[in-house]
């Protein structure tokens, strides 16, 4: 990983014991918990960013994100964009719960997904690296107290 030290890299790691049984038995419910974690790993990171004084989030107004293809179908309400909006600009309110969490980036205009080939994009390779690299530490260590933040890579926990 010593060529990807110029990039700041994240890592969700998702504790699937502490995850409800339910969520992974239907494909589309699992996809959602799965967009909830990656919006929710987006904005850590952004937050972290931001407390690390490497990121004013004001200025941000518009965000790319590359993946390598995966499936995008889900149960939820909002597909992928539309939950990346609402948790890091608009923020999120719950009327069942009475609670709204505001959004973080004030003056973001617009989110493009784009869904790549890992064979032709050598940055999505890199992040399959990461993820190999972070999934066998995790597995060595299933505590994931070796896992935390460095200087370029930062381990957001779920749930």
């Amino acid at each position: 990983m010593n060529s990807l030290n110029n990039y700041t890299k994240f890592a969700i790691i998702i504790k699937l014991k502490e995850v409800i049984e339910e969520i992974y038995n239907h494909k589309r419910d699992k996809q959602r918990f799965q967009d909830y974690a990656f919006s929710r790993g987006i904005k850590e990171v952004l937050l972290k960013l931001k407390n690390n004084k490497i990121l004013n989030l004001d200025e941000i107004e518009n965000i790319t994100v590359n993946f390598d293809n995966r499936p995008i179908a889900s149960s939820g309400k909002y597909d992928l964009k539309t939950s990346l909006l609402k948790e890091l600009r608009d923020g999120k309110f719950n009327i069942n719960w009475d609670w709204f969490i505001p959004g973080i980036l004030k003056n973001l205009k617009n989110i493009k997904l784009n869904y790549l080939n890992s064979k032709n994009n050598y940055l999505i390779r890199a992040s399959d690296i990461v993820a190999n690299s972070v999934w066998h530490k995790a597995r060595l260590k299933p505590s994931l107290e070796d896992l935390k933040d460095n200087e370029t890579l930062y381990i957001i926990k779920l749930p």
